[in-house]
């Protein structure tokens, strides 16, 4: 497998690294079990803080960012948002009941 561009994701337990196969058109997770944790800049200048698995650790600074460092925030992933609400709240409870 080969890496997406620069791409990455900073959903916690699995490896930041986005990858794809040739030939199939489409980038995936990478598939590789997470053995580390650290910090990865991103081309903006932002650290993050990643899980990488064995292969992709080399990818990661072995230090925490100097201070005044700019840091992006990880936005949780799809399988932990919470449940938008109702689409129609107060019909639900009757107060819109004519």
């Amino acid at each position: 497998m080969e890496l997406y561009g620069n791409a990455f994701h900073t959903d916690p337990g699995e490896c930041f690294r986005w990858v794809y196969k040739p030939g199939t058109g489409h980038p995936m997770h990478c598939p590789g079990e997470v053995v580390t944790r650290g910090w990865w800049q991103d081309g903006g200048g932002y650290w993050w803080a990643v899980d990488a698995c064995a292969e992709h650790a080399s990818h990661l600074s072995p230090a925490r960012p100097r201070p005044g460092a700019r840091f992006g925030h990880s936005r949780p992933s799809f399988t932990t948002r919470r449940k938008p609400p109702s689409r129609w709240p107060r019909a639900a409870t009757g107060e819109l009941a004519a």
